[in-house]
Formats: C-alpha cells, sequence, structure tokens
C-alpha cells in the first residue's frame, strides 16, 4: 500500500491576515505575530516548498507549520460568530475620574443587568472604593501612555487569542468600555473629548442603561476593519489603536492611526525618528 503523500501546511493555531503586500502569520497558541510576504504564503498554499526553502526552514524552527495527510487534515479554528448569531457582551470596564467613586453604587445598580468586571479609578483608594478591592484597579491618568501605545514601529507585543478576537470585533481600546469623566459626562474612555450621555440623567433614570449601552456600541464597534487605510492592513488585529488620537489630529473618527508608521500599500516601515 502506497503510504500518502504528505504537505506542509500552518497548524490550525495560526491565523493568516492578507494585505495589499504582505501577510501577518499570527500564532494564538505561541501569542506571536510573524510578518511574511503575500508571494511566500502563496507559494506555501501551492505546496511549491522548494522554492522558500528559507522560509520553510525557519517556519519549521518556530513550530509554525507542520507535515500533514492532505485527507485527514484539521483547518484552522473557526473563531468568527456564525451569521445572525447573538453578539452578547462578555462584560463593560467602567472608568471614573477621580471623586466621582461616590457613584460607584449607584452605577453598579443602574448597570445590574450587565457584567462590570473591571473598574478603573483614576485616584487613591477611598472608604468607599476599597469594598470593590476584587475588581477595581487604580491608574494615574496620562495621555502619554496613550501616545506610546499607539506608535506603531514595527516592534510588536505578543497578542493573545483572547486579544485577537476582541480586536476583529471591537475598537482595542475603547471596546466594551464606559467612562465618565470629572465634568460628569459619559465618554468612550476617560480621555475622550466625545460626549455618549450625561451621568445625571442615567442616575436620575432619564438616560434608561440599555440605551446607553446601544449608543456606545457605535464606539465600541470601531474595531480597525472600519478605519481608514487600517482597514486594508494585514496587521489591524495586532496593533492598539487609539481613536481619541486620530479624532484629535483629524477631526475624523475613522482616520488612520497618525502615529503608525506601517505603509500597508507599499508593505514598508518609516524610519524611526531619532
Amino acid at each position: 500500500m502506497n503510504k500518502t503523500a504528505t504537505v506542509k501546511k500552518f497548524h490550525q493555531f495560526i491565523h493568516v491576515e492578507k494585505g495589499p503586500v504582505n501577510c501577518a502569520v499570527i500564532d494564538l497558541l505561541k501569542s506571536n505575530v510573524y510578518h511574511v510576504e503575500n508571494e511566500i504564503v502563496e507559494k506555501l498554499e501551492k505546496g511549491a516548498d522548494r522554492e522558500i526553502p528559507g522560509f520553510i526552514k525557519a517556519a519549521e524552527e518556530e513550530e509554525l507549520i507542520m507535515d500533514i495527510d492532505p485527507n485527514h487534515w484539521i483547518p484552522e479554528l473557526k473563531l468568527d460568530p456564525e451569521p445572525g448569531e447573538e453578539d452578547n457582551e462578555t462584560g463593560m470596564e467602567l472608568h471614573l475620574d477621580e471623586g466621582l467613586d461616590v457613584y460607584l453604587d449607584t452605577l453598579l445598580k443602574v448597570f445590574k443587568h450587565y457584567s462590570i468586571y473591571k473598574i478603573v479609578y483614576y485616584g487613591r483608594e477611598t472608604p468607599q472604593t476599597r469594598q470593590y478591592r476584587e475588581k477595581l484597579v487604580f491608574k494615574k491618568k496620562d495621555f502619554q501612555v496613550c501616545e506610546k501605545m499607539a506608535c506603531m514601529d514595527g516592534d510588536f507585543q505578543q497578542i493573545t487569542a483572547a486579544s485577537y478576537l476582541f480586536n476583529r470585533r471591537y475598537n482595542s481600546c475603547w471596546g466594551t468600555k464606559i467612562a465618565v469623566t470629572g465634568d460628569r459626562k459619559i465618554r468612550p474612555c476617560i480621555f475622550s473629548e466625545v460626549i455618549v450621555g450625561d451621568l445625571a440623567d442615567l442616575v436620575n433614570g432619564e438616560l434608561d442603561a440599555d440605551d446607553l449601552i446601544e449608543k456606545m456600541k457605535e464606539y465600541w464597534t470601531l474595531a480597525k476593519d472600519k478605519v481608514k487605510t487600517c482597514k486594508d492592513c494585514e496587521l489591524r488585529h495586532a496593533c492598539f489603536d487609539c481613536r481619541e488620537i486620530a479624532r484629535r489630529r483629524n477631526n475624523d473618527l475613522l482616520a488612520a492611526n497618525p502615529y503608525c508608521l506601517y505603509d500597508p500599500y507599499k508593505g514598508t516601515w518609516k524610519p524611526k525618528e531619532g
């Protein structure tokens, strides 16, 4: 009996995002992102291994590919929901400016039908915040942190399966987040100038929690697939996105990240300044 010939394929935990010139090869098992030319990935898919020996060797060393029986191959894991499948949020983050801890009990009652898995407070611990230690995080309010995270220069942080899935559905920063700033305005994030509602209206019942969530979804779902230039980029689900930076710079919520040095249409990176 003849032994079935094997072929080299990416393993099931690899997801390939194709751009105009390059591919992002995302390894969800080891949380790594690799940048590969489209032509090389196409040759692998066609079985033209002999034409790309350097890539084959490197991919085997990184354990990205394996020899498989094409008749018994398990395709890549399906991550997208079925059409029409209910898109339920797994939880929300509640961000509060300093001094607004007095509203914590009220806000948690308002959102009692929603799961708030994390509370971020931009201030010091108080008797009011102390009782929520299990889910509360204290942070310093510093927009420069966001600016540094938005600087895309080719050095990528590890991406988990959870963050990859999240970035495909939501904006990596604004997704499932509700922020209340010191002026009692409800915004997509603590640094945003965009106003979605008023805290007083939410507390006194003039603004229904469900209605607010529906308004918030407009900003939560500003994933890179909707952003100019970024929507064509193979790396769009692997990088951090700050819509507030783009909005301030271009007065456009869908403007490309001005801090990104990558041109997906040329497949090249601009040199770093300094």
